[in-house]
């Protein structure tokens, strides 16, 4: 579950630290790897934060299966609609009116912005407002494959995590027919 994610291990421990201690930040950015990486990443912490297990994600409680369902009501997903170009003000403003609203089933409502750099200009702007004063209950996650993508008043009010790359792309470069045939061809670059 957790344990899985792409983060390097000081990072991983310092996300869990933060989830098991009451500490989260009340907004963070994932950047780095795949797009399908950084939501799993973004909803694997959602189901953490609203865990009521002992080991978060415990898996088994029943916030944990409503959240591995998609089917928790304090989870909010919002993401580009197909066709659409931007994540726009209006997708904003929904999400400005429902983080006002208290949570449901726990104590935290959770809002995933998937592939944040899809937000126009206009949009990032209005979500400043609810950066600058989060209520008590509320978490933004923020997906993109940089940071540099979003406004820089967004990154200064996010904690930055960098999702490591593809694990099994990493395991390629240490994989011995691999970098022989690299080696080689680096040599006939060399030689021509």
């Amino acid at each position: 579950m957790f344990e899985d994610l792409n983060f390097d291990l000081v990072r991983k421990t310092e996300i869990a630290h933060a989830i098991n201690t009451a500490s989260f930040p009340h907004s963070v950015i994932f950047e780095g790897s795949d797009e399908k990486t950084r939501l799993l990443a973004a909803k694997e912490v959602a189901k953490a934060l609203v865990c009521t297990g002992e080991k978060k994600p415990c898996g088994v409680c029943r916030s944990c299966k409503k959240a591995e369902s998609g089917n928790h009501p304090d989870i909010y997903i919002f993401q580009k609609d197909d066709g659409a170009t931007a994540i726009k003000v209006d997708d904003v403003r929904l999400l400005k009116e429902k983080a006002m609203l208290l949570p449901n089933d726990g104590e935290k409502s959770i809002f995933i912005i998937a592939e944040a750099q899809n937000m126009n200009p206009q949009a990032q702007n209005a979500l400043l407002k609810i950066f600058e004063e989060p209520a008590a209950h509320v978490c933004f996650i923020l997906t993109c494959p940089s940071k540099s993508a979003l406004l820089e008043t967004i990154v200064s009010r996010a904690a930055a995590f960098l999702l490591s790359q593809d694990a099994s792309a990493l395991d390629a470069v240490s994989d011995p027919e691999v970098v022989a045939c690299a080696a080689s061809i680096v040599d006939a670059l060399c030689k021509s």
